[in-house]
This record gives structure tokens, sequence and C-alpha cells, in this order.
């Protein structure tokens, strides 16, 4: 809009600066005869004619331009439109998104060894408790895991195992006796019975979640705005959510979470409030974690801040 006032102004100063010098020059202005004596005189109408001859293409021209100017406040006024329009389809969707994914939370019930049906969010936590049993059952040595071992237990675990007994025994062959007592009541104070299997919905919990992710970076809104609407997303997982999505990026099923095409822990800090203290002491998730914090640190050298809440681990 100051662009075509400016453009205006500096068209109406040129247009009346020309007019004044044409006629002043050619005695237009102030010689109007009311009658021809000589053929150097002209007819009043000839004037006029000569009048508007001059004025024709300095008026269409600054039509034109007003036209032009009209038309482009419009399009800019129009392309505001579309983008708020945009804006509201997005949020539509992905507050559609993050309806269905709280409904997933709270549509997952378990039972536990007493007969009481565990629902939602407490759900990970007794899950967590449970695999990280299974890991210490599966540890080669004391304290101690690797990458294989890890996804092999966390198959297990997804998918459940139909001689629960036979494995756990299997596995507890190579302990010693005070390991052995140690695992087998962990076991008994587990809420739920171990390796029944939680597919049916995890695996629907963790394609949505990360399609709700993927949805949002791939939108064409600016990355500020991503921001915000991850910050809303993130705040949607509990902390042991955040502690089982850790666990699903290192097994088989979740490595898209944070790889070469793909960095949605570092990027959008999916894992910002993951409680390392509630981990087990491992080596292994310590140097994943570590590797997430030299990651994001690299990808981000503006950023003073940790991937992290904690500043060391």
């Amino acid at each position: 809009m100051c662009i075509g006032v400016f453009l205006s102004i500096i068209l109406f100063i040129y247009s009346s600066t020309y007019i004044w010098n044409y006629y002043s020059s050619n005695d237009i202005l102030w010689y109007i005869p009311t009658k021809v004596e000589t053929e150097k005189d002209i007819y009043p109408s000839q004037a006029g004619n000569s009048i508007g001859d001059i004025l024709s293409p300095i008026i269409g021209l600054l039509a034109s331009v007003l036209t032009f100017l009209a038309f482009y406040i419009q399009k800019i006024a129009n392309d505001e439109i579309k983008a708020q329009f945009k804006v509201q389809q997005f949020e539509n969707q992905f507050y559609e998104m993050v309806r269905l994914h709280k409904e997933n939370v709270n549509e997952i019930e378990i039972k536990t060894k007493s007969g009481i049906t565990l629902k939602g969010r407490s759900v990970f936590f007794e899950m967590k408790e449970e695999l990280e049993v299974l890991l210490r059952l599966n540890e080669i040595n004391e304290n101690e895991i690797n990458e294989k071992v890890f996804k092999e237990v966390y198959v297990k675990f997804f998918w459940g195992v139909k001689k629960t007994k036979k494995y756990i025994q299997e596995s507890l062959k190579s302990k010693d006796t005070r390991t052995k007592k140690t695992i087998n009541k962990e076991m008994s104070d587990l809420k739920i019975s171990p390796l029944k299997g939680y597919h049916s919905f995890l695996g629907h919990y963790y394609r949505h979640l990360f399609h709700i992710v993927k949805f949002i970076s791939n939108s064409s809104i600016e990355e500020s705005e991503k921001m915000k609407y991850l910050r809303v997303l993130r705040a949607q997982l509990s902390n042991y959510e955040q502690i089982m999505l850790f666990y699903n990026w290192l097994s088989e099923y979740g490595e898209d979470w944070e790889n070469d095409s793909n960095n949605f822990f570092t990027r959008y800090k999916m894992i910002h409030n993951l409680w390392y203290d509630n981990l087990p002491e491992y080596n292994f998730f310590r140097e994943k974690l570590n590797e997430l914090q030299d990651r994001y640190r690299k990808n981000h050298p503006e950023n003073k801040d940790n991937l992290f809440e904690i500043d060391d681990i």
C-alpha cells in the first residue's frame, strides 16, 4: 500500500511538471484566442484537442499503474487469505491427530496378575518395568548388555513368548544363585504377567505417533512454528512414554525415529524430558544417549542448551 501511494505521488509530480513545462514553452496555457486572425492562431477547440492528446498517454499510464497496484494489493490480500486457510487446515488436521493419539493411549488396557485392569498411561510404567527385568534376565555380564541383546529381548517383549516359564528357566541357567533370586523376585513383583506381548497396541501407537511427527516435519510451515506444534505433541507424552519411545528407537522397529534420513530426536527433541535416572545403568544406554547428545550439538552449534534436560549423562 505504501509503495502504491509513493508511486502515485511521484507520477503526479512528474505529470504536473511535464504538463507545465510543455504548455508554458508552447504558449498554450496563456494564449487561447477567441478567433483565428493569422495562420499561427488556433481555435479553442484545437487547443483542447492538443491538451487532450498530450494528457491521454500520461493519464493512461497513470491509470495502468494504479490498476496494476490495485491488482497487486488484491493478490497480496488473497495470498494472505490462502496462507491463513492453509494454517487453519494444518491446525485442524494436527489437533485431530493429537485427539486420536490421546484416544489410542486411553484405549490401551492390560490385566494385572490380580485381575485388575490397567488403562492408559499407567500401562507404560508396567511395560518399562517388564522390559528392564527381561534385560537383566539376559545380561551378558553383570549390569551389561549390548545392541544385539537388547534387540533380541525387545522382540520377545513386543511379540511375547508362548512358553514363558521354559524361556525364563533356560535364561536363568547361566546365572549365579544370588542373581537368580534377585530376578525371580523382580519377576514376581511385576504387576503384569511377563512376555505376553504388546504388539496389538504398541505397533499402532508408535506408527500413529511417528505419522504425526512426520506430518509436521513435511508441512510447509516455518521451522519455529513446527517446533511449537511439536512441543504440544511432546507435552502429551508422559515420562514413561518417552522412555519407551527411546527403547522403541533402540529396537529394530523404531530405527526411523533417528537415522540418516530422519532426525526427529535431535531436531525436534522428542525425548527431551527423558528421565535418565530411571534407566538401568547400562553402558549401552549411556553410549546411545551420548551419541544423540553429540549429534544434536554438531547439528545445532548455535544452541548452548542440551538435547536432554541433564547436562551430563
